[in-house]
């Protein structure tokens, strides 16, 4: 059973052995996208205030969440602990380092059943969960 899938999947490891693609450091952005479409992901919002109490936002032009001012956030990847994911994507997307506080705001489980238009396959991105967290710039 599943002879075609089996054999497509060997090939990948080894062409991703070849690459020298390591799913702890990332996936390359087509098969992290394909990889969503088989797989809830694991995201985090990060709500960084400044020492005036401001909000930080990130700029972001992307289809699956438009052109704008967004709250900054990412994936975790596999073998990453969390905290480190949240330190990195802080200084990934507004460039301050911050104080790490592991207690969530906020847990969400997103699941789109709305057609997203810019899309072909509705199934990329159609699940996360998403850990919400405040966070003081330090």
């Amino acid at each position: 059973m599943y002879e075609n899938v089996n054999r497509a999947i060997k090939e990948l490891k080894k062409a991703m052995t070849l690459d020298g693609v390591d799913s702890t450091k990332g996936l390359p952005e087509d098969l992290f996208i394909f990889s969503t479409t088989l797989v809830p992901i694991v995201n985090i919002d990060l709500f960084i205030t400044n020492n005036r109490h401001q909000l930080l936002f990130s700029w972001r032009d992307d289809i699956y969440h438009g052109k704008g001012w967004h709250i900054p956030g990412g994936c975790v990847r596999l073998r990453e602990k969390l905290e480190d994911r949240i330190i990195k994507t802080a200084e990934k997307e507004i460039g301050v380092p911050i104080v790490y506080d592991s207690d969530p705001v906020a847990v969400r489980e997103i699941i789109e059943t709305d057609y997203r238009p810019k899309l072909t396959n509705q199934l990329e991105r159609c699940h996360t969960d998403r850990l919400t967290l405040l966070l003081p710039a330090a």
